[in-house]
């Protein structure tokens, strides 16, 4: 489940070869589900899409699948 309670954002995950795999946008007040099966283990980036304030650039992630 994906929510926010500043912020409009957008949640995305990018394979270990920076494809971009799948995205969910995030808004406030709001829950939004994300299912997505990952296919085969990796180190796999979490990103957000959406401009949301000065320390947007940073709003990174790591996920390792295994």
């Amino acid at each position: 489940e994906l929510t926010t309670v500043d912020v409009n954002h957008n949640f995305a995950i990018y394979s270990p070869d920076g494809v971009l795999l799948t995205q969910a946008q995030v808004m406030p007040g709001y829950t939004n589900k994300l299912i997505f099966e990952f296919d085969k283990p990796g180190t796999y980036t979490v990103r957000c899409l959406e401009y949301c304030g000065i320390w947007h650039q940073i709003m990174v992630a790591v996920l390792t699948i295994v």
